[in-house]
């Protein structure tokens, strides 16, 4: 029975498959120093023994609970997650099968948010990690989430927010294990789109950023799991249109205040300039080497990034 609680965190958890990590994954919230939570993991149609292991948490743990349902889509599971969830979180963490999070990642980001009301999240910094749990990229990771641009040290992570528009070009706030949201604005802004395969999380993030900022949390870290077979390394082409569609529905939304309309604008042909001036460098480079081919292309693409003004409207269609 999970108790009412102010403070209370829903914690909801995707399963497929994920026999080989859930257990260090739901050990890690169960080692939490907070301890008012409630974990709904909700199984996608796993084959393996996924939902026997964590069936054995739940036997042993009151505040974890499993729901199985027919496989629909990572989107779908968490919405599933949140509808099964017992009445009266104040927070939510979407936290996927394989990752792990520090055990003061619940009692930070809470006592953060309780003192910033205008704020909708509290982020950790996050750290690649391999099939074993060892990290590897040697903070990397977490100083582009700080920095976006690599401009900022992980020391002055300490009270820094992430706005909006700064999750538009590409979304640092990932993945979204690493961040606890404020529940009431993720409801009301209509929870994950089923609409979308892999990039559900983004977009939700953006339209929860509409309404204020995440703050980052000092000296958490959260485990990416790295080990190739993350769901996104196999996405391909839908990685590719999804973020243009991401990309689309954001800067084109009649949701944007005048202000974030601006600086969507800015941001965007900031990204089309950069990335305009790396391809004709390239093209340069190539040209130098006599693969004219190679070099004509790469002006060509320079130049469509260097006058595309805004994102095309009809990325903003679902893939078929």
């Amino acid at each position: 029975m999970v108790e009412p609680n102010s403070e209370r965190v829903l914690v909801v958890i995707p399963l497929y498959n994920g026999a080989r990590f859930i257990d260090e994954t739901l050990q890690s919230v169960i080692s939490q120093t907070h301890p008012h939570y409630e974990v709904v993991v909700v199984d996608d149609g796993s084959s393996d023994d996924s939902v026997e292991r964590v069936r054995r948490w739940s036997h042993a743990d009151a505040r974890v609970r499993l729901r199985t349902k027919g496989s629909s889509g990572i989107a779908s599971t968490r919405n599933h997650a949140m509808a099964a969830s017992t009445p009266g979180a104040s927070y939510v963490v979407f936290l996927d099968q394989d990752d792990v999070l520090p055990s003061d990642f619940f009692s930070r980001a809470v006592s953060c948010l309780s003192q910033r009301s205008d704020a909708v999240g509290a982020a950790a910094l996050v750290d690649l990690v391999d099939a074993d749990g060892r990290p590897f990229d040697d903070g990397a990771f977490a100083a582009a989430m700080v920095g976006g641009d690599g401009s900022s040290s992980l020391e002055a992570s300490d009270g820094r927010e992430v706005r909006f528009e700064d999750v538009f070009v590409h979304n640092r706030l990932c993945p979204p294990s690493c961040v606890m949201l404020k529940l009431d604005i993720v409801t009301e802004v209509g929870g994950p789109d089923t609409s979308y395969v892999v990039a559900d999380d983004w977009d939700l993030m953006l339209r929860v950023l509409r309404h204020g900022p995440v703050l980052f949390l000092p000296g958490a870290r959260v485990g990416y799991r790295r080990h190739g077979f993350n769901a996104s390394d196999s996405a391909g082409d839908q990685n590719i249109q999804e973020t243009r569609r991401v990309w689309a529905r954001t800067y084109f939304s009649r949701a944007n205040s005048d202000a974030q309309r601006r600086a969507l604008r800015q941001k965007w042909r900031t990204r089309q300039r950069r990335t305009a001036r790396a391809k004709a460098h390239s093209a340069v480079t190539a040209l130098g080497r006599g693969e004219l081919l190679i070099a004509a292309s790469g002006l060509l693409d320079a130049l469509a990034h260097a006058v595309s003004l805004r994102p095309l409207r009809y990325w903003a269609r679902p893939a078929r």
